[in-house]
């Protein structure tokens, strides 16, 4: 649970991931989610072929820290 994990870190925001593999799609659902409430800040859907996976790592990382700019 993201709320409890923030508590227990003692921060206001938790960023999760999952990822899901569907035949030869790769999907990575990633959010922000404040430890307050509960309330997601942000979030997004990345979606990749299996065999672009490598490029996907450095573009989700790139979404994310651009985002994260934006907010702080």
């Amino acid at each position: 649970d993201a709320r409890e994990a923030g508590l227990t870190l003692n921060v206001r925001a938790v960023f999760t991931g999952r990822l899901f593999q569907r035949g030869r799609q790769v999907m990575v659902n990633t959010e922000l989610v404040a430890v307050d409430d509960g309330t997601q800040l942000w979030g997004q859907r990345f979606t990749w072929e299996v065999a672009e996976l490598f490029v996907a790592e450095e573009e989700i990382s790139r979404a994310i820290a651009e985002q994260l700019r934006l907010r702080l």
